[in-house]
């Protein structure tokens, strides 16, 4: 069944009336093509192409299913399920996200669908037709619709696909308690799959914990570069204009990064410079300017100082056609030396940044590398293919990081690197990687996952990156060199009225944070004596109550200001201290035991997002009100 024919099926489907008039199957399918077409697809390819013989009595409970070789999905289905029920219900009764390989006959998942605990449910089913049969007899389609019930299956499912399912409710607090349970030992014949879903899992986890796990210092720093950099980034080129001008004008995007292969791609890159758009990250531009290939946009978003060196060549006509964009969290000096240029000072789609919602300076680039920021806004110009070049995420054949001309080419040293291996380029064999590049890598898998335009790795050397398109670079210089690429102008920056206006709002956005801060900060401190009280006392009635006050005072982590301008530092704090009190409430031991430990962690968990609050007050108040003069 080819894409059309799916749509025309799931059309005729929805053209019965409205959702209530369909049949269970179909009332299931169209609530999976909600979160998973590719799985919807293959649950109507198997509509009426399924083998196996269905064993029913008058009770759901009772229902088995005959594989057609002598077994079964259960021997004795009814007393199977009770015992497994109640085994769940005794272990895990308070869990708020239940893990589960395999539907089996639906029985048992209806059973824990009735436990309010559990926040999400995701069952992973490898066989394809025990789902059609169980989706023709029990309509899951209201849990499905709201997320609290997930089925998958894990040939359709891609990385990208579970870092979506970590945003569920439940889900990435279960972090530390996660188990993959197998739902009867029918499945125990897919055994290979079942590890393999377990540890995509145990990845994704360990994957959010580092993106959460930004370190503190490395944070506040970027935030105070983007409250001293506001100024300068309003009075800079807004990125709307750049894309309204330039958007879907050009069909190919050239990201030029300093890996050690880049060399041997500079002279094809000079071939075919007029006509692909040209995105040099900021450590490929002196290099492309010694080879006389000026790039449209070079591209920055390091916060620290060292990153300005790459700007400090002076101003010449090789910059008139160029647009320098920086992260608005860049060093000062990387500011002050594009400047003299055309520059945009652009806003990453971070906590902080996200809260002033101004789409004329924002948002490119969720990842941590200039590349990325490169990516986003090839992607954000509608290229019809975007090129990589230079993008090893490996060392060379001699260990050496960078590309010839590059200022800080070095070896590989365990001093400063944490080396690993990772796949070539080619997918034969292993290269010396890092685990930074690793995550850079990673990001950029899941680019491609989410983003439908085609992209092309032409390195010809490092690692290879999932996702994308290998190859030769002289393949596509061959198709490239028959494109057009217009003249452009170099946009306006906004009318000083207009920049008025923004600085307006950034204030009073900033001052209203500053104030929830400080209401916060009281509270706290205030619940904080309460709990050493309550801690004191030993008496359960007290710290019973003493938790509902702390989880009220909680709920202000879910207000939209707090969380724009306070949970970029305080979020790894939060979530890990979430972990660690799922943990705790999922023990089974004394009721008081868990009412002391919550408390404890709660009272740990005030302090420190209390300090954490005071420095961002502290900084709005130093790097921006301060300056500020409206």
């Amino acid at each position: 069944m080819n894409s059309y024919e799916y749509e025309e099926q799931i059309k005729q489907i929805c053209a019965k009336g409205d959702f209530s008039s369909l049949d269970t199957f179909e009332k299931n399918l169209i609530a999976i093509d909600s979160y998973s077409r590719a799985l919807a697809k293959k649950l109507l390819e198997t509509r009426g192409n399924h083998t196996y013989k269905v064993i029913f009595d008058d009770d759901l409970l009772g229902l088995n299913i005959d594989f057609g070789n002598g077994t079964r999905l259960y021997n004795d289905p009814k007393s199977e399920i009770k015992a497994r029920s109640n085994e769940l219900g005794a272990k895990y009764f308070l869990y708020p996200a239940i893990f589960m390989y395999g539907l089996g006959n639906g029985a048992l998942i209806s059973a824990l669908l009735t436990n309010e605990n559990h926040k999400t449910i995701i069952v992973f089913e490898p066989d394809i037709q025990v789902l059609f049969i169980v989706l023709n007899f029990i309509d899951f389609s209201a849990w499905l619709l709201k997320n609290r019930l997930v089925i998958l299956d894990s040939d359709v499912c891609d990385f990208s696909m579970y870092c979506d399912l970590c945003g569920l409710d439940g889900v990435f607090k279960s972090c530390n308690i996660f188990e993959l349970l197998i739902n009867t030992p029918a499945y125990n014949v897919f055994l290979e799959d079942f590890a393999k879903v377990g540890q995509e899992f145990v990845q994704m986890f360990q994957w959010k914990l580092e993106c959460y796990g930004a370190d503190a210092d490395d944070t506040m720093t970027g935030i105070n570069q983007t409250l001293a950099n506001i100024p300068d980034m309003l009075s800079s080129i807004p990125l709307s204009k750049i894309i309204k001008e330039r958007k879907n004008k050009v069909k190919t995007a050239i990201i030029v990064s300093t890996g050690p292969s880049l060399t041997k791609q500079l002279e094809l890159l000079k071939e075919i410079k007029d006509k692909a758009t040209i995105i040099s990250v900021d450590s490929s531009y002196e290099i492309l300017k010694k080879q006389g290939i000026k790039p449209d946009f070079v591209v920055s978003l390091e916060r620290i100082e060292l990153t300005s060196k790459f700007f400090e060549s002076p101003v010449s006509s090789f910059d008139d056609d160029t647009i320098f964009m920086l992260s608005s969290l860049t060093h000062k000096k990387s500011v002050e030396y594009v400047k003299a240029r055309n520059y945009s000072l652009v806003l990453k789609p971070l906590n902080f940044e996200l809260g002033f919602k101004d789409n004329d300076f924002g948002y490119l680039s969720g990842g941590h590398s200039c590349a990325h920021l490169g990516y986003d806004l090839a992607v954000a110009l509608e290229h019809e293919k975007i090129v990589l070049i230079g993008q090893d995420l490996a060392f060379g054949n001699d260990n050496i990081t960078h590309a010839d001309g590059h200022a800080y080419k070095r070896e590989a040293n365990e001093k400063y690197d944490k080396l690993e291996q990772a796949l070539a380029y080619g997918g034969k064999g292993q290269v010396l990687s890092t685990a930074v590049w690793g995550v850079f890598r990673k990001e950029f898998e899941l680019l491609f996952q989410k983003n439908k335009t085609p992209a092309y790795n032409c390195t010809e050397g490092g690692s290879r990156i999932e996702g994308a398109i290998e190859k030769p670079f002289k393949e596509l210089c061959e198709i490239i060199k028959n494109e057009n690429k217009p003249k452009f102008s170099i946009p306006k920056s906004l009318s000083a009225n207009e920049q008025s206006s923004k600085m307006l709002s950034y204030t009073a956005k900033l001052k209203s944070a500053v104030e929830l801060g400080k209401d916060f900060v009281k509270k706290a401190s205030d619940i904080d004596k309460t709990i050493k009280i309550a801690l004191k006392s030993n008496n359960v009635e007290l710290m019973k109550n003493t938790s509902q006050l702390a989880r009220e005072l909680k709920i202000i982590f879910e207000n939209k200001l707090f969380e724009s301008f306070f949970m970029q530092l305080c979020g790894t704090t939060i979530k890990t201290k979430e972990m660690e009190l799922t943990k705790i409430i999922v023990q089974n031991i004394e009721l008081n035991e868990k009412l002391k430990n919550a408390l404890e962690l709660d009272m740990a968990l005030f302090k420190s997002v209390s300090g954490f609050v005071k420095q961002i007050n502290e900084s709005i108040e130093k790097y921006f009100l301060a300056k500020s003069k409206v």
